[in-house]
């Protein structure tokens, strides 16, 4: 029996992992390893081949890297991707994850048209504190982190009337995971089981030992004082602005701004102006990108 997909995305820090490791629990749903593949080499505008000898991320799905070398055609890399990770296994559904490819659902629900989604969203300001400390993202500009989650979260809301895309709150999954994660269930069509509570030991399977440092939270309890955290960690200008690059979406979710001086008003709308500007420019670039990409699905 060959396994539905399914996708979780959202913006980096979200509690994607934290959902997968709990969907992973359940007796229907198989999960694997996070790769990237579907992203970065078939989705990628790029010809990746060098990068695939020396990519880690790869060595987690057995024979993924041996079989993928000397594939540049994006049919052959999307069969090689459905064949390592969604012909072995006898589950309903087996579940795929990689936040940043919220960028590409419309693309992937072309190609892998009976794909279920699942988008995880966070308060945008807990997301920048955690992105500040963990090793695979610290030390970034400012408004490097402000373009990431303007982009991503805006293809999020693009999303909305999609009825193949289910939305997770992580400050529910935090608050009530029994009632999330039944409404999950529910559009996934399948039963709650309640050993999706009890998701460590998948977790322990998926978490690589080079992610412990920003991923070791997963493999404890649930803890779900997991929020506001940016109150400690950033300073005003950076809590502000991180509002007001997405205030839509923050209104939208009841993630209320802090009060500032006009200073720090002013710089931080110097930084949310410079960030959408940066953010347009990014979406004209990945727009061509993906059209040729789609294009090249299409003529093969």
């Amino acid at each position: 029996m060959t396994g539905k997909p399914i996708y979780i995305v959202g913006v980096g820090r979200s509690g994607t992992s934290l959902l997968q490791s709990m969907l992973g629990s359940h007796p229907q749903i198989y999960t694997v390893p996070e790769t990237s593949f579907l992203r970065r080499y078939v989705f990628s505008h790029e010809n990746n081949q060098p990068l695939a000898e020396t990519d880690s991320h790869l060595d987690r799905i057995p024979g993924l890297k041996a079989n993928l070398l000397g594939k540049t055609k994006k049919t052959e890399l999307l069969d090689l991707y459905n064949q390592e990770l969604f012909l072995n296994s006898d589950s309903k559904y087996i579940l795929d994850k990689d936040p940043r490819l919220i960028e590409y659902i419309p693309t992937l629900q072309k190609v892998i048209p009976n794909a279920k989604v699942i988008v995880v969203y966070r308060d945008p300001r807990d997301v920048l504190a955690s992105k500040m400390k963990a090793r695979w993202s610290a030390g970034r500009h400012l408004i490097s982190y402000l373009v990431s989650s303007k982009v991503q979260l805006n293809d999020g809301r693009l999303l909305a009337t999609n009825n193949e895309v289910f939305f997770v709150k992580y400050e529910n999954l935090l608050s009530d995971a029994g009632l999330v994660l039944n409404e999950v269930c529910g559009y996934l069509e399948v039963k709650f089981d309640s050993g999706m509570l009890d998701f460590q030991s998948v977790a322990q399977k998926l978490v690589q030992k080079d992610e412990m440092d920003w991923k070791k939270e997963t493999l404890q309890p649930l803890n779900k004082n997991n929020i506001n955290n940016w109150k400690n960690q950033l300073s005003n200008l950076e809590a502000y602005v991180s509002y007001l690059n997405v205030k839509n979406f923050c209104d939208e979710n009841k993630y209320q701004n802090i009060k500032v001086d006009n200073i720090t008003k002013f710089k931080g709308y110097v930084c949310a102006s410079l960030a959408n500007l940066a953010s347009k420019i990014y979406i004209w670039k990945r727009g061509i990108a993906i059209d040729k990409l789609e294009r090249e699905f299409d003529e093969n």
